[in-house]
């Protein structure tokens, strides 16, 4: 029984054993490839160690994912991409040709690549540190940014994971991993340098690095999945992370200068205020009235508004690049979605991924806002009369200065082009205006006698005179007294009307006083004066007025006394002498049958020559030059006032060539009294009641 129970254990031992090698030898082995004389292509002849490369492997098995190979004299790992192509990391091997070798079914096959000399990756403890640290110092302006803070926890997982991944690295395999990431630009950095030109008022230099963004940020999707189908390793897996990190980050920094485009209102149409006196609105066409050479203020008023979806078709280049990148940062977004699935999935990843709520859409009609542009840049163009030129325009604190010249008399309208510059974008107004011409023309009339001159200054030749008598020309002789008036036209038609009186013929004749000096006289109405002033040194019955020189003396005067102008006796023949109010009252100083003229006796000489009265009493010459219009001299009643000046307070010397004072026989009160004046810039006939009896002035003496 127990012999028998051996020899059953034996028969069951051969029994496993028999079905044991059985099984061996009938397992049939795994099919590599389908095609024993397999041929292997090359996209590319030339790599860089680090990249990742695919070959065509003709009739090549699905069965198996992961091969081995050599390239040169190193190992390498190859694993199955799409359709027949295995895909392999160069390896980090010496510059040159290299040999690619596979072994299929003891079959084997070459390929010969000449290997490129790798560029300076830098060190990668630099650039790994460098990467977090920019990774970490976005996640706090993300933060502080609500346009991006929804992403601030989604972003700190991926920049977690990439710290985590990267300290499990050996040194080698964390050169390997910038290698990867370099060589098959797997890793870009947004590096925009923005000229300027693209900078608007709200946003700096936001569009431009906008757009240079929107370029910048788009990735090789052939290159992910590349690294998608690449042998699975540390190195690959660090790859991926930091590349998903990398597409992540350079997404945030796309979006926050979106936000700042999409925040910022674009000027759209502008507004004008003339000189702050009533504002317009935007659309408002009130004509501008503008006076010729003369600068004019216009507040300038903007109407802003956001980006929007009808900028997407506007005229403006700007807005329609940058609000057509708003709409492709939606496109961007799919684009990392789906390379960062496809990563997640090949190395096991469980970090956030991007969402289609994170594209960005314009609004439809935002708000507008009105407000003063801050020293507006503008142009004033396409004029639309050639009688209009642009002088001058000028930038001012929320206006501008401009200035226009009319080449024509008269008002006229025209209207222009009012363009303002913010940054690159330019807004045109049409502004409807008017403009007066600023008339230079000027006229002055002389008379003599029956005679009457015109001396014409300013304005443009030539020139038409119409006469009230019909008469041609600038001058006119043979005149009748009487009232007259001439107009004088220019040729941008300016006009100036001018009234002037030709007298009856004057009586002139002499008059001699006791010092012997004689005197022209003229007839003006009914009267008859003295045509200089008086220049005796004696009282008419011979006694002699002193010549006081000390200031102080003269004011210190209560009698009769005279003084030459600055006490220079040259100034006699031409003004006469200044005597105080003592002189001219207390005796008889004129000759005999004349008098110094008594209130009435101006006032009638006055009331005779007017209007301009003044004018009609100054000599032509002798005046200081006048800057207001109609204020020279004309001499028309033959008087010939002229500027002698005055002797006044401190005893001091005034005013000559500028004004004539010429005392009356009258007094204010104890201290006081008036005399007449003419002054250089005024046409009319003055009185000053109030002149200290010291003051030194002029005597015209008057016919009895």
């Amino acid at each position: 029984m127990k012999k028998n129970a051996f020899a059953l254990i034996g028969l069951l031992f051969l029994l496993m054993v028999s079905f044991s090698c059985s099984d061996e030898e009938t397992t049939p082995t795994v099919p590599v490839i389908n095609d024993p004389n397999y041929t292997l292509n090359k996209p590319k002849d030339q790599v860089y160690p680090y990249e990742i490369v695919s070959v065509e492997v003709s009739g090549l098995s699905d069965l198996k994912t992961e091969y081995d190979g050599k390239f040169g004299s190193l190992a390498i790992k190859l694993s199955k991409g799409t359709g027949n192509n295995l895909v392999f990391l160069v390896p980090d091997i010496n510059e040159g040709k290299q040999t690619f070798e596979l072994s299929l079914n003891s079959n084997k096959k070459t390929l010969d690549f000449t290997v490129l000399k790798l560029p300076d990756l830098g060190n990668p403890e630099t650039v790994l540190a460098g990467i977090l640290t920019g990774a970490k110092g976005q996640l706090t302006s993300m933060d502080q940014n609500p346009g991006l803070s929804d992403q601030v926890a989604k972003q700190q997982e991926w920049v977690t994971l990439f710290e985590q991944e990267i300290a499990k690295l050996s040194t080698k395999e964390r050169l390997e991993t910038i290698g990867v990431l370099k060589i098959n630009n797997l890793f870009r950095t947004l590096s925009a340098n923005p000229s300027g030109k693209y900078a608007w008022a709200c946003t700096a230099e936001s569009g431009e690095v906008f757009l240079k963004y929107l370029n910048e940020v788009v990735f090789d999707q052939s290159m992910v999945d590349k690294l998608v189908q690449a042998p699975s390793n540390a190195v690959a897996k660090a790859a991926a992370i930091t590349a998903v990190l990398n597409m992540r980050s350079n997404f945030i920094q796309l979006k926050e200068q979106a936000l700042k485009v999409t925040d910022c209102k674009v000027l759209r149409t502008i507004g004008i205020d003339e000189s702050g006196a009533r504002v317009l609105a935007v659309s408002n066409d009130t004509p501008v009235k503008f006076e010729s050479g003369k600068a004019f203020a216009l507040k300038i008023y903007g109407s802003y508004q956001a980006l929007n979806q009808g900028d997407k078709t506007s005229t403006i280049a700007l807005l329609t690049q940058l609000s057509s990148g708003i709409e492709k940062i939606g496109e961007h977004v799919d684009k990392v979605i789906t390379a960062t699935a496809a990563l997640k999935s090949r190395f096991s990843l469980s970090q956030p991924n991007l969402e289609s709520g994170d594209k960005m859409q314009l609004p439809t009609n935002p708000e507008k806002e009105v407000k003063p542009i801050d020293n507006p840049v503008a142009k004033a163009e396409n004029i639309s009369s050639d009688q209009v030129t642009l002088k001058s325009i000028a930038s001012l604190a929320e206006a501008i200065s401009i200035n226009f010249e009319s080449k024509k008399g008269g008002d006229q309208a025209f209207t222009f082009d009012l363009t303002l510059e913010d940054g690159p974008l330019k807004v045109k107004k049409t502004v409807n205006a008017s403009i007066l011409l600023n008339c230079t023309l000027a006229v002055t009339v002389n008379v003599s006698g029956g005679s009457a001159t015109l001396q014409v200054t300013g304005g443009l030749a030539p020139f038409t005179y119409t006469w009230s008598n019909n008469g041609t020309g600038n001058s006119q002789t043979g005149l009748n007294p009487g009232n007259y008036t001439i107009k004088v036209t220019d040729a941008l038609g300016c006009e100036v009307t001018k009234e002037f009186t030709v007298q009856e013929e004057a009586m002139v004749g002499t008059v001699t006083d006791v010092d012997g000096n004689q005197y022209a006289t003229i007839k003006i109405g009914t009267q008859v004066w003295m045509a200089e002033n008086l220049k005796t040194s004696k009282f008419a019955d011979g006694t002699d007025i002193p010549n006081v020189t000390t200031n102080a003396q003269w004011m210190a005067q209560t009698t009769a006394a005279f003084s030459y102008y600055n006490n220079d006796v040259t100034n006699n023949e031409k003004y006469g002498k200044l005597y105080n109010w003592y002189a001219a009252t207390c005796c008889a100083i004129c000759p005999q049958g004349w008098h110094v003229p008594t209130q009435e006796d101006w006032e009638k000489m006055r009331s005779f020559l007017l209007p301009n009265s003044g004018n009609k009493l100054k000599s032509i010459t002798g005046w200081r030059e006048s800057e207001i219009a109609g204020t020279q001299g004309t001499n028309e009643s033959g008087f010939n006032a002229l500027p002698g000046g005055v002797r006044g307070f401190g005893g001091n010397f005034f005013s000559l060539t500028e004004y004539g004072h010429w005392w009356m026989n009258k007094s204010t009160n104890a201290t006081t009294a008036p005399y007449i004046i003419l002054s250089f810039n005024q046409s009319i006939v003055s009185q000053s009641n109030f002149n200290p009896k010291w003051n030194g002035a002029a005597i015209r003496c008057v016919k009895d």
